[in-house]
């Protein structure tokens, strides 16, 4: 299946989505080789992109989503995420309860969405030397530490190139040459997602996690709102998010894993 006829049905089919990546990024991944094509269902057309964990990321579009086979994909290690309002979780039940029984996937995380509005802020920048954007030989530690202290399957580690991407909007905070904390943002038009933010366990209780985000927060003037995705079940992150002035909002982030994947490994809930 080539990527205008992918485009065809996925318009045909767009009534159920969980992906929202644009039809510009979905065509880089296209070209990337990122994607490997499901033949498309009458109710339904997917996706399934390649992770380097072993397991593939599973997006769909679907006109019916009730009527989909999700049988389909019995053979393949799968994380499937959901993007819903809580108020109309009662109405997505029937069908989580579908995927869950007929694909045999089972809830790994849920994630709430917390944001900020932002005002006018400032910070001294005397206390924030010491954050710089990270050097070339940074990314490798970046990455093993991503993998370390957050989940592989949930959190959407990015890869090296996505990463360096990220350079400008990634801050870090070395002790001896070595990262002792960092924070990698997003920016998406004028809003900002935190993807991470990490202290390294010998150096907490340093004030470089509050550090970091009032940064993150104040960097860019040109950033009208900043929101970050926190474990639901992580409530001392919630309450120092709302502590800092973060609201939650009404989306929820529900990720899924299927039988074929270890789900014995440990949820680390850093976010």
């Amino acid at each position: 299946m080539d990527f205008d006829f992918f485009i065809s049905e996925k318009q045909k089919n767009r009534k159920f989505t969980n992906c929202y990546l644009s039809n510009n990024d979905l065509k880089k991944r296209f070209s990337n080789n990122q994607f490997e094509t499901i033949e498309k269902q009458p109710n339904a057309v997917f996706l399934l992109e390649k992770t380097r964990y072993g397991f593939h990321k599973l997006f769909f579009f679907s006109k019916d989503i009730l009527k989909v086979d999700w049988h389909t994909f019995s053979d393949k290690k799968l994380v499937l995420n959901i993007i819903l309002r809580r108020s109309k979780l009662s109405e997505w039940a029937s069908i989580i309860n579908t995927i869950q029984l007929d694909g045999k996937f089972k809830t790994r995380s849920k994630f709430v969405r917390m944001a900020i509005p932002l005002q006018e802020k400032s910070f001294q920048k005397e206390s924030h030397k010491m954050i710089k954007n990270p050097e070339p030989l940074d990314f490798d530690a970046l990455q093993k530490l991503l993998e370390q202290n957050f989940d592989i399957y949930a959190e959407f580690i990015p890869s090296l190139n996505d990463l360096l991407q990220f350079r400008e909007t990634t801050y870090i905070i070395k002790e001896n040459n070595k990262i002792a904390a960092f924070a990698i943002c997003q920016n998406i038009g004028t809003t900002t997602e935190l993807r991470f933010l990490l202290v390294l366990k010998a150096h907490r209780g340093k004030g470089y996690g509050d550090l970091l985000m009032n940064y993150s927060v104040a960097i860019d003037k040109n950033i009208s709102r900043f929101f970050l995705w926190v474990n639901i079940e992580n409530k001392a992150a919630m309450n120092l998010y709302n502590g800092m002035g973060f609201k939650e909002d009404d989306i929820l982030n529900c990720v899924f894993v299927n039988n074929n994947n270890n789900n014995n490994i440990p949820i680390n809930k850093t976010t």
